[in-house]
C-alpha cells in the first residue's frame, strides 16, 4: 500500500563533465498499521552515513525495527558504510533476525527459544513434532521490503532491494537497471521509467522529472499516496525538493504526461474529439479463414 522510487544517475559522461553520482528518491507518504492507514509519513529514511533507505510495508512497525537494527550496527561499524557488500549483508542480517524473532514468538512454545529450538528440541521433542515446528517456521516472513541507496567510499551510487518471502531472504542490485520501485503503486512506476527508457545514463534533471512522473502514474494502484517526497542524494549531501521547485515541476508534468481521453461534463467520453480519431476508422482486421478438412489432415475422398 504505497509506492517508493529511486534512480541513480551515474555515468562516464557525468564523471567527465565534473558531476558527482546522483541519486534521486521519491516516496509517497501513505503507511500502514495493523487496523489503520494514514497519508503523514516520511519514508525516506537514514540508514547511516551515505546510504538511506525508503520501505513498503503491511505494518510500518517492522520497518521502523529493521531500520533501527540497522543505524546501530552501523554505529559500532561506521567501516561497513563504505562497502556495498557488507552493507546488502548487514541488512540482509537484520531481515534475518527478525524473521527469527518472530518465528520464536509465533511458532514456538512459551519459553522454548530459537536458541534452544536448534540445540535441545530433537531431544524434547518427537521427530515428527519438531520437523512440523521447522516448517512452520520457515514459511514466516517479515512483511515489508526496504529499497536501499547509498555511495561507497569511491562516492559511487548503489541502489539495491531487501525482501522477504516465506521462505527465504532476497537482495537484488539494481545498479545496472539504473532505477527501481517497491509498493503497490511499483507496477505502473517501472512500466512508466522503462517506456521513458529511464537508465543510469540518464542525466539528473530528466531523472528527476521521470521519477516525478512514474510516481504520478503510480498512483493509479490502490493505496497509494497523493503526496509526494522527493529528495536529491550527492556524497555527503542530502537535498530535499523544496515547495517552488515541487510546483515547477508539477507544472512540466501537466504539460508532458500522458492525457486522458476528453471527456463531457458527465463524464462520459466524448467522441471525434481528437484529429487522430479520423484514422480509426481505415484500421481495418482481416477476417481469419477456417483451416479446410484437407489441411485438418482428414482425407474426405
Amino acid at each position: 500500500m504505497t509506492l517508493c522510487i529511486a534512480a541513480i544517475c551515474s555515468s562516464n559522461f557525468q564523471a567527465l563533465l565534473g558531476w558527482r553520482d546522483t541519486i534521486i528518491m521519491v516516496a509517497d507518504a501513505m503507511v500502514s498499521r495493523v487496523v489503520t492507514h494514514t497519508e503523514s509519513g516520511l519514508k525516506i529514511r537514514l540508514l547511516g552515513q551515505g546510504w538511506w533507505s525508503m520501505f513498503a510495508a503491511g505494518d510500518v512497525s517492522e520497518a521502523d525495527q529493521i531500520i533501527k537494527n540497522i543505524r546501530g550496527v552501523l554505529l559500532e561499524d561506521q567501516s561497513a558504510s563504505g562497502n556495498l557488500q557488507r552493507m546488502q549483508a548487514i541488512v540482509k542480517s537484520e531481515y534475518d533476525r527478525l524473521r527469527l524473532q518472530k518465528a520464536e514468538s509465533l511458532i514456538l512454545p512459551p519459553g522454548l527459544s530459537i536458541e534452544r529450538f536448534y540445540t535441545e528440541a530433537k531431544n524434547i521433542l518427537t521427530e515428527r513434532v519438531f520437523e512440523t515446528y521447522l516448517a512452520e517456521m520457515r514459511r514466516v516472513s517479515v512483511e515489508c521490503e526496504l529499497l536501499v541507496a547509498g555511495f561507497d567510499q569511491q562516492d559511487k551510487a548503489h541502489l539495491f532491494s531487501v525482501g522477504s518471502d516465506p521462505y527465504h531472504t532476497q537482495v537484488d542490485s539494481w545498479d545496472v537497471v539504473g532505477f527501481h520501485a517497491i509498493g503497490s503503486g511499483s507496477p505502473n512506476a517501472i512500466a512508466m521509467l522503462s517506456e521513458r527508457e529511464q537508465r543510469a545514463e540518464t542525466l539528473p534533471g530528466q531523472t528527476l522529472y521521470q521519477a516525478y512522473e512514474a510516481k504520478r502514474f503510480g498512483e493509479k494502484a490502490l493505496g497509494v499516496g497523493k503526496h509526494t517526497d522527493v529528495v536529491r542524494l550527492t556524497s555527503g549531501k542530502v537535498e530535499p525538493l523544496p515547495p517552488p521547485a515541487h510546483q515547477k515541476l508539477d507544472q512540466i508534468y501537466k504539460k508532458l504526461s500522458v492525457k486522458p481521453w476528453p471527456t463531457g461534463k458527465d463524464g462520459a467520453v466524448l467522441e471525434n474529439t481528437l484529429a487522430e480519431e479520423s484514422n480509426f476508422a481505415s484500421i481495418t482486421f482481416v477476417e481469419a479463414v477456417p483451416p479446410s478438412s484437407a489441411d485438418n489432415g482428414n482425407d474426405s475422398s
